[in-house]
């Protein structure tokens, strides 16, 4: 399974893949629209949209949030990165995703680098401890290793989606 990496690791082995950089995301008419960088405390009471809870992703955001001191304002929670980003685009709320999710070239969205502390996220695969692996598996896994580490693959992650195949 590649999935990030889970909080409790119970009878499972993580393999780290590769490392995507969080970033802060608001519509250009944002008042931090303009802003290279945004300290977590500074998203206190902030409006946002956020992935559920159930996330993996939105409870390493709740863990930086109270490490920082913050608590933001969820006003909307949604499960699709695509709507979240539309949502943003549109409206006063601000969101945290993966760099690589962001398009291309957008003139309605603003990222801005994080920090106190800086957010990242790892993809990885997931092995049952106590499960032999089939060739079938191996193989892919095999397949998966190389991607990750593919040059045009992490060109890609630091462009975002759509800026050529990888």
């Amino acid at each position: 399974v590649i999935a990030y990496k889970p909080f409790n690791l119970e009878g499972l082995l993580f393999e780290p893949l590769v490392t995507e950089e969080m970033v802060l995301v608001v519509g250009a008419r944002h008042p931090l629209a303009n802003r290279r960088r945004v300290r977590m405390v500074e998203l206190h009471r902030r409006e946002l949209v956020l992935p559920p809870r159930k996330f993996t992703t939105r409870q390493q955001l709740d863990e930086a949030f109270q490490a920082a001191g913050a608590e933001p304002s969820v006003g909307v929670e949604c499960s699709s990165i695509a709507g979240i980003l539309a949502l943003v685009a549109r409206t006063s709320f601000a969101t945290i995703v993966s760099r690589s999710a962001l398009p291309v070239q957008t003139d309605q969205l603003r990222a801005i680098a994080l920090e106190g502390p800086s957010l990242v996220r790892t993809p990885g695969l997931i092995w049952a401890v106590e499960r032999e692996r089939s060739p079938a598996v191996a193989s892919f896994a095999s397949i998966a290793r190389t991607v990750a580490k593919s040059p045009r693959l992490m060109s890609a992650i630091e462009r975002g989606p759509g800026a050529g195949n990888a």
